[in-house]
């Protein structure tokens, strides 16, 4: 589940750094804006989030999944699971730490599930907004169903 939690992740970025370069056009370099400028090690996800947060029409309720998403991405990727008793019985549990900064006790199949509802979320509204902005997004739907 880890990798594919961080493979979704990633492919959901490169749809963000898309909706960024095409909403703002850059005439020159644009491959290299989009390659270099928007690569996760120069510009990080919460940074990205912010520049949607300014873009025309961008919605906060997708802005607060967006961040959500990369809060149980964090968990997923940094955190290690143990066991702990929850309702009469062993469970896998991470601490996670939310966007506001509070940690959590999150139940690691749920987590999971809570991931995937978000992402159903958010890659619909993503492929909208590009076609409404009539921007063009270069990869292919399949590559989003989630099972």
């Amino acid at each position: 589940m880890v990798s594919k939690v961080l493979n979704m992740f990633n492919n959901l970025e490169e749809v963000i750094n898309r909706v960024i370069t095409d909403y703002f056009a850059p005439k020159k370099n644009s491959n290299q804006f989009h390659t270099v400028l928007l690569n996760s090690s120069v510009t990080p996800t919460s940074s990205k989030v912010k520049v949607l947060a300014n873009m025309s029409g961008f919605d906060n309720g997708v802005l607060q999944s967006l961040r959500k998403l990369s809060s149980i991405r964090n968990a997923f990727a940094h955190n290690n699971i143990y066991m702990d008793l929850k309702d009469g019985e062993f469970k896998n549990i991470f601490d996670v730490m939310n966007s506001s900064g509070i940690i959590k006790k999150k139940e690691y199949l749920g987590l999971f599930m809570e991931y995937k509802d978000e992402m159903n979320k958010v890659i619909p509204y993503l492929n909208s907004f590009l076609k409404n902005q009539k921007l063009s997004l270069k990869s292919s739907t399949k590559r989003w169903e989630i099972q």
